[in-house]
């Protein structure tokens, strides 16, 4: 499935963004070269990227022991810089833990990148940013009002982020959902 021009997404690969390589999602920049202003992947290490942000329990390994290498991967981004502006991508997969609990297959916890903080606009209220979801997924919001937004996506879904907000997307798991690929396209 071609999610942009020469932009493609291959399901059961084991990276999740690549140039001119085999991954979930695939970049090409041979045949397609506004595809060069994709000059960064980010690959977020589950260590760096999401441990520090674990509490209570998660920091016990109760309920779950999340099975990570060192340096594994718990999601991707795949930055455009070039003119004309493209879509950022990022690629947000299951994470698998090591309690099976004697089932066949171990648990699966929903990924998530862990956000970021979109600061008040001085000059009033404005959308920072917009995601279009190419398969389904979450976006939340949370304005520190008490009442954090959980929006619900399925493919083909735009959604608009605010100001004064922090915000992360995440998986929604399914059975047949792998990896949640999201466009997103910066405002600012």
């Amino acid at each position: 499935m071609d999610i942009l021009a020469g932009v493609g997404v291959f399901p059961f690969q084991p990276t999740l963004i690549a140039k001119d390589g085999p991954a979930f999602v695939r970049i090409d920049t041979r045949g397609h070269p506004g595809n060069r202003g994709y000059e960064k992947i980010n690959e977020r290490t589950f260590n760096k990227a999401v441990v520090p942000y674990l509490r209570g329990d998660w920091v016990d390994g109760i309920p779950f022991r999340l099975k990570t290498a060192p340096g594994a991967v718990a999601y991707s981004g795949a930055e455009h810089t070039g003119t004309p502006k493209q879509p950022n991508i990022t690629v947000v997969p299951n994470w698998a833990t090591q309690d099976d609990n004697g089932l066949s297959t171990p648990y699966m916890v929903m990924g998530c990148t862990m956000g970021h903080e979109h600061p008040p606009d001085p000059a009033g209220p404005r959308i920072q940013e917009i995601y279009e979801f190419l398969t389904p997924g979450l976006l939340v919001i949370d304005r520190a009002d008490g009442q954090p937004e959980i929006w619900v996506a399925q493919s083909g879904d735009k959604m608009a982020v605010p100001d004064a907000c922090h915000m992360t997307l995440e998986l929604f798991l399914n059975s047949s959902t792998v990896s949640t690929v999201a466009l997103e396209l910066p405002l600012m």
